[in-house]
C-alpha cells in the first residue's frame, strides 16, 4: 500500500532559455544539443497581460506587445511574458514562460498611505508567508517529506502543530475558515448559483492590504484553483501580485508540458511558482508584505508522490533563511487535510490521516 517515493526528474535537462534577475537568456550551448540546432535563429517574446485593478473573468488574459527579435538576451520590464524562439524563415519552433516581480507605483502609493494611518499603532513590522500543499497528513509528511520537516524543526524551531485538523472534507472548505474566519457555508451567497465571485468576500490578504501591505496569490493547477474549480474565482486579482495568467496561459500550451505535467521543459511547475514567490519576497524584504500560495498538482491524488515535493521544498526554504529573506517574516507552511483518495483510506490510519493535516509555523528570531 505505502510505496517508495522517487525524485522528480523532467524529461528535458536543459532549458533553451533561462533567466537571470529580470533577463532572459538564450542559452545557445543548449540549442546546439537540442534537435533545434542549426534551425533556431532569434527569439521573440509577449506580454501575458491581466490589469490587477480592472474586472474580469478570472481565466481572462491576452497576448500584447510582441517584442522585436533577440539572439542572445533581452531585459524584461514586465510581469510574465511568453517566449517563441523561430527558424530564419519565421517558424515557430520552442516556446517558454516567465515571471518576474517589478514595482508598481499605484501600489507603492497605496502602501504608503495605508501604513501611514496605522503607524503609531505597532512596533515590529513582521512579513506574513503562508505557503499550502494539498492533501498531506503530518504522518505522510514524516514518511515522504522528513527532510523538510527536519530543516524546518532543527533548523529553525518551528512549531509543529500536533492534532490539527481539518473542519471540513477537501480544499476550499478548509481554507475559506482558515483565510476568511468563515465556514464556507456562512459567506453570503445565492444558494441558487454555485458561487459568486469571490471579490467582495473579506479574506486575510485584504486586511493585510487596508494596512499597507503588499499582496500576493500564487496558486498552481489552475483547472483545480481553490477558488475557481466549479466556482467563479476572483473577477479583481486578490493579490497585487497574482500568477493565474501566467498559469492558465502555460496550462493551455500542452506542448511545453512533459513528465506527468509536472514539468514545464526543464523545470517544475511548483519551482516557477515558488521562483515567483521567491522573487516577491526578495523584492520587498525590507517593506511590509504578505504572501498566500497554495500547490495542488503535485501532491494531490497519490501518496507517495509527496516524496517528489521534499527537494524541492527544502531547497526553496532554505535559499530563503540562508539569504536572510524571512528574518522578519513569520513562515506558515501547511496543508489543508490528508490523502482523501485510494487504498490508504480503506485503513484506519488513513482515516484518522486524512482529518489530520500537518501545519508548520516558524517565527523570526526577533520574536522572544
Amino acid at each position: 500500500m505505502l510505496k517508495h517515493g522517487t525524485v522528480l526528474k523532467c524529461a528535458i535537462k536543459d532549458d533553451l532559455l533561462y533567466s537571470i534577475g529580470n533577463t532572459i537568456f538564450i542559452n545557445w550551448k543548449a540549442v546546439n544539443n537540442s534537435r533545434f540546432k542549426n534551425e533556431m535563429k532569434y527569439c521573440k517574446y509577449e506580454v501575458i497581460w491581466r490589469p490587477y485593478n480592472e474586472i474580469h473573468h478570472h481565466n481572462y488574459f491576452k497576448f500584447i506587445n510582441i517584442s522585436n527579435e533577440f539572439v542572445d538576451h533581452v531585459d524584461i520590464s514586465n510581469e510574465f511574458v511568453r517566449v517563441k524562439c523561430y527558424t530564419g524563415a519565421g517558424l515557430d519552433l520552442y516556446t517558454n514562460f516567465f515571471s518576474f516581480v517589478h514595482l508598481k507605483k499605484d501600489v507603492e502609493d497605496r502602501c504608503e498611505q495605508n501604513a501611514f494611518k496605522f503607524a503609531n499603532t505597532r512596533k515590529e513590522q513582521l512579513n506574513i508567508l503562508m505557503l499550502g500543499v494539498d492533501s498531506i497528513a503530518r504522518n505522510n509528511m514524516l514518511r515522504y517529506m522528513k527532510e523538510t520537516w527536519k530543516y524546518l524543526v532543527n533548523t529553525h524551531n518551528a512549531i509543529d502543530l500536533l492534532g490539527y485538523n481539518k473542519v471540513a472534507d477537501n480544499t476550499f472548505p478548509n481554507i475559506v475558515p482558515m483565510t476568511a474566519g468563515k465556514l464556507a457555508n456562512e459567506l453570503p451567497r445565492n444558494k441558487s448559483l454555485r458561487w459568486p465571485p469571490m471579490d467582495n468576500y473579506n479574506f486575510i490578504w485584504n486586511n493585510y492590504s487596508a494596512k499597507g501591505y503588499r499582496t500576493f496569490y500564487a496558486e498552481d493547477h489552475p483547472n483545480i484553483g481553490m477558488f475557481d474549480f466549479w466556482k467563479s474565482g476572483f473577477n479583481i486579482p486578490p493579490g497585487d501580485y497574482f500568477n493565474r495568467p501566467l498559469s492558465v496561459a502555460m496550462e493551455k500550451n500542452k506542448n511545453v508540458w512533459n513528465s506527468n505535467h509536472y514539468c514545464v521543459h526543464g523545470r517544475t511547475e511548483t519551482d516557477i511558482v515558488l521562483d515567483y514567490l521567491k522573487k516577491y519576497a526578495t523584492m520587498f524584504q525590507s517593506k511590509q508584505h504578505f504572501s498566500f500560495t497554495f500547490f495542488s498538482r503535485l501532491t494531490h491524488d497519490y501518496l507517495h508522490e509527496t516524496y517528489k515535493a521534499d527537494k524541492i521544498y527544502l531547497k526553496f526554504f532554505k535559499d530563503m533563511f540562508e539569504s536572510d529573506t524571512l528574518k522578519n517574516t513569520v513562515v506558515f507552511f501547511f496543508s489543508d487535510h490528508g490523502m482523501r483518495f485510494g487504498k490508504v483510506r480503506e485503513t484506519f490510519v488513513g482515516k484518522l490521516e486524512e482529518r489530520l493535516p500537518f501545519m508548520l509555523i516558524v517565527f523570526p528570531p526577533m520574536v522572544p
